[in-house]
């Protein structure tokens, strides 16, 4: 363990954060893990718009006395050298807007030597490369990220949890830029109409023009709250879709007609069956399967009794007592021993509608029986 501990000569030290400071331009506020920086040494440091930024350390600076880097109006003090293990900013003599946060620094000894200079860039740029080179798709989330770091690790959680593509990335504030690539999505696919913000600020043209299109930016400051709050979104998303479809689903059913219980032969039809296969909701919409003549539609079940209480399912093999109402779209009479028998097989009808909601929003609905009896009423009702 002491030796895992013992500190070594090599420079391993990282951007935390970067930041204006009044006076001095953008700054770095960096922790070195291991070595030492010198005032006046040259450095790579990875950015978002440019091969690498190398630039000479102009100021090594230092909280005054006990004091974290992050205090806004912190006292620093200039040093002549920082070494490891402590954070520190530095003041450089380019102009550090672009750097990255969540990136290494590497030291260049020899300026001159333009294959060290060359290599540090890309070492440094290595990071980002591959985030840049990263699948996007044109249909899916938008992501910003404070840190290469986070902006990885939500990248994963995408993938491989969420299982929702990316379609565009950024690191710092979240812009308009952000939001109108956002707003895209709309037209597409809804649900991912949105912006995972991590630990970023939000400029304010940004919130301005994402309440106006109801676009959400779902910002947090710690990583797993940020997951959560989507998945809960992707959650909600589903329970509204598979609202918004609920009219269209039928669930498949087959029954057959108790001869001796007819109670009532038209306007509505009321009548005993026999559940063969599959639960009756109300609301299915039923055919009679006419031999020679396929299925005639007689209507919807408008309710279900079962020993004289009604029920919203009658369940696979039970006695049901049925009540079958007219359609605006049906005929004024259907009546049982005029348009059909208890020979006759009673069955759900199934549309393609139905068969795609089912497929899109129930599939974890739908068990396997129930989904053999939809291959086989298929070929009854649609003919492809």
């Amino acid at each position: 363990m002491a030796k895992k501990l013992q500190l070594t000569p090599e420079l391993n030290c990282t951007v935390l954060e970067v930041k204006k400071v009044h006076g001095q331009g953008y700054c770095l506020d960096v922790l070195i893990s291991d070595g030492c920086l010198l005032q006046g040494q040259t450095i790579a440091v990875c950015s978002l718009r440019d091969n690498g930024i190398v630039t000479r350390i102009k100021q090594l600076q230092t909280p005054a006395e006990v004091q974290d880097l992050r205090v806004e109006r912190a006292k620093y003090n200039n040093v002549p050298k920082c070494q490891a293990s402590t954070g520190c900013r530095l003041v450089c003599d380019q102009h550090m807007e672009h750097a990255v946060a969540g990136s290494r620094i590497i030291l260049i000894n020899n300026p001159k030597d333009i294959d060290e200079v060359e290599e540090a860039r890309d070492e440094v740029q290595a990071g980002l490369t591959a985030l840049k080179n990263m699948e996007k798709t044109d249909v899916g989330v938008i992501v910003v990220a404070s840190t290469l770091g986070s902006l990885e690790a939500l990248t994963k959680f995408l993938k491989e949890k969420a299982n929702v593509p990316m379609a565009g990335w950024s690191l710092g504030t979240v812009h308009k830029k952000d939001v109108m690539r956002a707003s895209v999505m709309k037209e597409h696919k809804p649900e991912y109409a949105v912006i995972l913000a991590f630990d970023v600020d939000i400029s304010p043209d940004a919130q301005t023009y994402a309440e106006n299109e109801e676009i959400q930016i779902f910002r947090e400051e710690i990583i797993y709250q940020l997951q959560q709050r989507f998945l809960d979104h992707l959650e909600l998303a589903k329970e509204r879709q598979r609202e918004a479809v609920k009219g269209d689903i039928v669930f498949p059913c087959t029954m057959t007609i108790i001869a001796d219980n007819i109670f009532n032969r038209k306007n509505p039809i009321v009548m005993g069956c026999h559940i063969d296969r599959c639960d009756l909701r109300v609301g299915t919409p039923l055919a009679a399967l006419i031999k020679d003549k396929g299925p005639l539609k007689i209507g919807v079940v408008e309710s279900i009794e079962v020993d004289n209480k009604e029920v919203d399912i009658g369940e696979n093999d039970t006695d049901v007592c049925i009540k079958i109402g007219l359609t605006p779209e049906m005929p004024s009479i259907i009546e049982f021993k005029r348009h059909f028998d208890a020979d006759c097989k009673i069955v759900s009808i199934i549309s393609r509608r139905s068969l795609d909601a089912i497929k899109k929003h129930y599939n974890k609905d739908i068990s396997r029986e129930q989904l053999l009896l939809l291959h086989e009423l298929k070929k009854q009702f649609l003919q492809e």
